[in-house]
């Protein structure tokens, strides 16, 4: 009878700056070996978002390629986020995790804004035979 076990990946540990001059950053590929495509997985990590008063800034995220998940931010602070990926969107190798900063109505977002992010793993599931 297969059984399902966790695994996880660490993406990058230390911090990926996107600053409004490169709105655009990507971390390098990573793997999920002998991930199971048929259930979800979970991306954890920490926010660190900069903005002037009155400004507020948004981050979305794609894997793949494909949109996972976007947030406001209205003042800065450090922050955990966790998204959790619908299934069939991990690949076992070559996987691409984009971070994308804007103002919340979709334009470039303000001069001076950034968001790090850092201490980026992805939880996924491994059935075994």
């Amino acid at each position: 009878m297969p059984t399902t076990v966790a695994a996880y990946v660490v993406v990058q540990d230390n911090e990926l700056l996107v600053e409004a001059a490169a709105p655009q950053q990507t971390f390098p590929c990573f793997d999920a070996l002998d991930e199971d495509e048929n259930l979800p997985s979970v991306l954890i990590c920490r926010l660190r978002p900069f903005m002037k008063k009155d400004e507020s800034i948004r981050v979305d995220l794609k894997l793949n390629n494909s949109p996972i998940g976007a947030d406001f931010f209205f003042e800065t602070g450090k922050r955990g986020w966790t998204e959790t990926i619908r299934e069939g969107l991990l690949r076992p190798k070559g996987n691409e995790l984009t971070v994308t900063l804007s103002s919340v109505d979709g334009s470039p977002a303000p001069a001076g804004s950034l968001i790090g992010v850092q201490e980026v793993s992805l939880f996924y599931s491994v059935t075994l035979p």
